[in-house]
């Protein structure tokens, strides 16, 4: 339960700290004093989106920071999957910087936004008479018909299956748009692959044909010139250079045997002699590669012209590029080959899948059929107390085609306020007051089945006075037996039945600026509260002595 709120430099509050109680709590106050300021404040805690206009004039931040008694709520494990240190007594913090920039702590700990909204969802829960609308939608109306029939586990059970099953819909969904692809491009792929294959593609093969065909292009020109070189080394002629040499070396040989230089000249002769005939027999080996017609060209142009149009056709660069290609090919086309398999294989799971969520949903289908009529006789009691006498009210369950993420139906709330009028869906209620009513009817189940710590109603009652207040009064005070309740009220019938009653009120400063604050008022305070609430500003013996008979009757 929420036991201390500390407010400070927001909006019209400057500074205020303010204790609460267990059980009913009574907010009232004059029109614009400031309690949906104070509402305001306890949403920045709960993970409401932070606003610089919020910040009291002049303040260079707001400060709002709640302190709960969270002992015997079940949070331990939300604390643990939020990665967050527990401990019963809880202190949220919420500040908020003129630039709009804003930071939350629990317990002294940074927290994301939707970390404080997590956990606020868990302390706090404020229902206005603007949230009535909320009352029209399937959504919450399946979370109360679900929270009366303790469907928790089996939504959370249900809810894992239905995202598995939705992935293997999508993915099955992509498998079959990809193959579609596949076989509309199966006849390009082939016509591709047959090609790249016919081409025996070969690592490094452009850049060889490149240069062997700039040989064959002056083949003539190349061999003239290795011809006359190998004419000049080792010719028939006696000027052949290697012929001279040979002569040479003879006649220094000769002398050699009494003039030692000429004998180290003979060295040097053979070792010159060595190295002309590799010289010459090289150039020999590269005449064979000059061949005399120009067949070998026209080849080497031919493969080459091949594979530069290849290059250009795929938006290759090189011959690599196109051998990737051929694999890639290769490979989608053995991809759609076993596309039938994989597609069996996802199809297989998710019948498997399917059948277990069936299961689950065919659970919530059973629970949910047995506590709807249980829900409908309760509400149609409650609205009785709430001066609905002849009220019918039916939990419909709307089978739909295909499963839902919360089940096989949706849950449909019909209302008619007498016997001979046939249930509308509850967006047809045309009455405020028999809206209002039916709203409390529901938070009340709703209250005990979720076990929420606080609940904060502001002025639901809209459309109601008299007995029927007195009864809403009444509604309200069961409801917090076993929670804390605060209740932002006009009416004086339901104001009564408070354990605790606050007053906002507005006042001025030294400075001449207006504030917002809230006090808790005494046993007589209480009573000429109530009196005005009755009577107006003119507070007569009457009306008091009407507060205190209100008091009496609301307190026994």
């Amino acid at each position: 339960m929420l036991r201390h709120l500390h407010i400070q430099q927001y909006v019209l509050i400057e500074h205020l700290d303010l204790d609460l109680f267990p059980g009913f709590n009574i907010i009232t106050g004059e029109t614009g004093a400031g309690k949906s300021i104070l509402l305001g404040a306890l949403g920045l805690i709960l993970g409401a989106r932070a606003d610089s206009a919020a910040i009291k004039q002049g303040a260079e931040q707001c400060i709002v920071e709640a302190t709960f008694d969270v002992r015997g709520y079940g949070l331990e494990a939300l604390f643990e999957c939020e990665d967050l240190e527990y401990a019963d007594e809880l202190i949220v913090r919420r500040q908020v910087a003129t630039s709009g920039k804003s930071r939350a702590f629990i317990n002294d700990t940074p927290v994301t936004l939707a970390q404080l909204k997590t956990v606020g969802e868990r302390l706090i829960d404020i229902h206005s008479q603007h949230a009535n609308l909320v009352l029209q939608d399937a959504p919450f109306q399946g979370e109360v018909l679900d929270s009366f029939a303790d469907n928790a586990k089996l939504l959370t059970d249900y809810g894992t299956w239905y995202v598995r099953w939705t992935a293997l819909q999508q993915a099955i969904a992509t498998k079959v748009r990809e193959h579609e692809q596949l076989q509309r491009e199966r006849e390009t792929l082939t016509e591709r692959l047959e090609e790249l294959k016919a081409a025996k593609l070969q690592s490094g093969e452009v850049e060889q044909l490149e240069e062997r065909q700039r040989t064959l292009a002056h083949a003539e020109e190349l061999a003239l010139a290795y011809g006359e070189g190998l004419t000049a080394l080792e010719g028939d002629n006696d000027g052949a250079l290697l012929a001279t040499l040979k002569e040479a070396r003879s006649k220094f040989a000769k002398v050699s045997t009494f003039h030692p230089h000429a004998a180290a000249l003979v060295e040097r002769l053979e070792g010159v002699t060595v190295e002309l005939h590799d010289l010459a027999q090289e150039m020999a080996n590269e005449l064979k590669d000059f061949p005399e017609d120009s067949h070998e060209l026209e080849a080497v142009e031919e493969r080459l012209a091949l594979l530069l149009r290849l290059q250009k056709k795929y938006h290759c660069k090189d011959s690599e590029e196109l051998i990737a290609l051929a694999a890639s090919t290769e490979e989608a086309l053995s991809h759609l080959d076993g596309f039938d398999f994989e597609l069996e294989e996802l199809r297989a799971q998710l019948a498997s899948v399917e059948k277990d969520l069936r299961d689950l949903a065919e659970q919530l289908t059973q629970k949910r059929q047995a506590a709807a009529p249980q829900l409908a006789q309760e509400i149609e009691e409650s609205l009785r107390k709430l001066g609905i006498p002849e009220a019918k009210f039916v939990v419909e369950l709307v089978p739909q085609e295909t499963l839902t993420p919360s089940g096989a139906e949706l849950i449909e709330f019909r209302f008619a306020a007498a016997q001979q009028l046939t249930p509308q869906p509850l967006a047809r209620i045309a009455s405020g007051g028999e809206m209002a009513r039916v709203m409390l009817s529901l938070k009340a189940i709703m209250a005990h089945a979720q076990g929420l710590p606080t609940i904060i109603f502001d002025e639901i009652d809209t459309g109601v006075s008299g007995a029927v207040a007195a009864q809403m009064g009444v509604m309200l005070e069961r409801m917090a037996a076993d929670r804390q309740i605060l209740n932002i009220t006009h009416l004086p019938q339901i104001a009564a039945h408070g354990t605790h009653h606050f007053f906002v009120y507005k006042a001025h400063t030294e400075q001449g600026e207006t504030v917002s604050n809230i006090r808790l008022l005494t046993e007589e305070e209480r009573v000429q509260e109530l009196a005005k609430l009755l009577s107006g500003e003119a507070v007569t013996d009457a009306s008091l002595e009407n507060a205190r008979e209100l008091l009496r009757n609301a307190q026994h």
